[in-house]
């Protein structure tokens, strides 16, 4: 499953030829807003319009050059201990974007000034996942009709990634994107911050945030990425159909909760978690069963028990009953 040495290659191509960034022109370019700090690259993502291209808006990432350096082999010289590659993300975009993924913000390109690199993209117009947990249907079940489908693309474009062979290492309800599809105004999902990703299946590090991280990713030793990245999304589909998170670290002596979801398991949880703090209503009472049932697979504290996307590295696990996939369960395929 891990992506081969004529993907790397490529990916390597890709961040050599970002690095000879053309100049920065401000001129072409009007501020409309600040969409958010990029503090991991020292930077800021811009909402700009193009005054080159009939006003068509991008997304900028301004960082400095004195972190960015002037390429993936710099930066690394100079940052060797950090986790984010700014230059390994850009490239990886670029490789993803030339090979048909559609679940990325398309890349137009990477300019210079003296004192800042600027990587503009697509702008995805609604914002992430994270900025949704407080939208409701105009009528009809939350549940139903917002959370499943949006989740269904999440899980469809990270199995896609995985079967490109690259664990993404960083999935959390921020780094999911939502666009409007033209002309149907459908949303899309799109993935976004590709710093800590990798082609290969199996990692040794503790990358992410501890929010969202697997127990065995805290245990040190080689661990399947792929498998991680499916908790990851377990607890991104916890949080956004429930608006609240699971715990606030999966850290071995981190979180109370966690250790209660560990020990007890997550239906005992949300049998006694409130909705808030006004109400006497349970978490379990907000929930499908055929929800919890996922939720729980992908939640799995061990990796051999957890469900998988659908992957093809693992279709010999889901055709022989080994492992369950998220498509074939109830609360997906109905």
């Amino acid at each position: 499953c891990d992506a081969g040495a004529a993907e790397a290659q490529a990916v390597e191509r890709r961040m050599s030829d970002a690095a000879r960034a053309p100049e920065w022109r401000p001129e072409d370019w009007e501020l409309v807003e600040k969409l958010q700090e990029a503090p991991r690259n020292q930077g800021v993502v811009l909402l700009m319009r193009s005054l080159q291209h009939d006003g068509a808006f991008a997304a900028v990432k301004r960082m400095p050059n004195a972190w960015v350096t002037a390429s993936h082999a710099a930066f690394r010289k100079e940052h060797p201990r950090s986790s984010e590659r700014p230059w390994f993300d850009i490239g990886l975009v670029r490789y993803l974007h030339d090979s048909g993924f559609e679940h990325i913000c398309r890349p137009f390109g990477v300019f210079k000034d003296t004192v800042n690199t600027y990587v503009v993209s697509e702008f995805a117009t609604e914002g992430d996942l994270f900025s949704w947990l407080p939208l409701e249907p105009v009528e009809g079940d939350r549940e139903r009709l917002l959370v499943r489908p949006l989740m269904q693309q999440v899980f469809g474009a990270v199995r896609r990634l995985h079967d490109f062979g690259i664990a993404h290492n960083d999935l959390s309800l921020e780094n999911i994107l939502i666009t409007r599809k033209e002309p149907s105004g459908e949303p899309a999902v799109k993935l976004i911050d590709f710093g800590m990703a990798s082609l290969a299946r199996w990692g040794h590090e503790c990358s992410g945030k501890r929010l969202y991280a697997a127990p065995e990713q805290c245990l040190g030793g080689a661990h399947d990425s792929f498998l991680s990245d499916d908790f990851a999304l377990g607890v991104c589909l916890f949080a956004f159909a429930t608006r609240k998170y699971p715990w606030n670290s999966s850290k071995p002596g981190g979180c109370k909760r966690f250790e209660y979801i560990a020990t007890q398991g997550l239906r005992a949880y949300i049998a006694r978690k409130k909705v808030n703090a006004a109400s006497e209503v349970r978490l379990a009472q907000v929930m499908s069963l055929d929800l919890v049932d996922v939720v729980e697979a992908l939640l799995a504290m061990q990796p051999q028990d957890r469900a998988c996307l659908g992957e093809g590295c693992f279709s010999d696990d889901v055709a022989s009953g080994a492992r369950q996939c998220v498509e074939d369960m109830a609360w997906l395929a109905a």
